[in-house]
């Protein structure tokens, strides 16, 4: 793709690109969205795309493409993971629910069906870091607190998306650190 724009003489109609490529709309669109976050294109208001300015070489290009997508997979991974945790939690849904979106609230609710069976428990007493403060971890970056369950804490990281850890790991291994 970086390639055949690179050969154009001015801007590409995607139209060009479609037959030329031989891709699917869709899988050209995803191609040229990861090129341009890569630095390599740029897609004009027209939709015309352009060789981007002071581009990488295509080589250099294609790879900070296929790392962008890999971690744009990873991130949906773990948002598919958090919403899998909603639907199997045993504490607070309305706590698990404003957690994912950034608003602390101490559970119970006693509103949603996991406290009106009696299954949801207070927070963890103890917690080393509040709901919404910004974390560093050594291998997965910068993050943010989620919730608090049980015996576990969720973290959203800029670069991995959602983590789940032990909580006692954590506490025991400063596996986090406030920042």
């Amino acid at each position: 793709m970086a390639t055949l724009v690179d050969l154009a003489v001015g801007p590409v109609e995607p139209t060009a690109l479609l037959t030329e490529s031989g891709l699917s709309e869709s899988k050209l669109t995803a191609a040229v969205s990861r090129l341009e976050d890569a630095g390599a294109l740029d897609v004009l208001p027209s939709g015309q795309i352009v060789e981007a300015r002071d581009s990488p070489d295509v080589r250099t290009a294609v790879a900070d493409a296929v790392v962008i997508e890999e971690q744009r997979r990873t991130f949906d991974r773990s948002r598919l993971e958090m919403m899998r945790g909603y639907a199997e939690t045993r504490e607070c849904r309305r706590s698990f629910l404003l957690s994912y979106f950034g608003e602390p609230y101490e559970a119970p609710c006693g509103s949603c069906d996991n406290c009106d069976d009696g299954l949801s428990d207070a927070p963890p007493l103890g917690i080393p870091f509040a709901v919404g403060s910004r974390v560093a971890h050594g291998q997965w970056g910068v993050g943010v607190i989620q919730r608090y369950d049980e015996e576990t804490v969720a973290v959203l990281f800029d670069d991995v998306g959602y983590k789940t850890l032990a909580l006692d790991i954590v506490v025991e291994r400063a596996l986090l650190t406030q920042i």
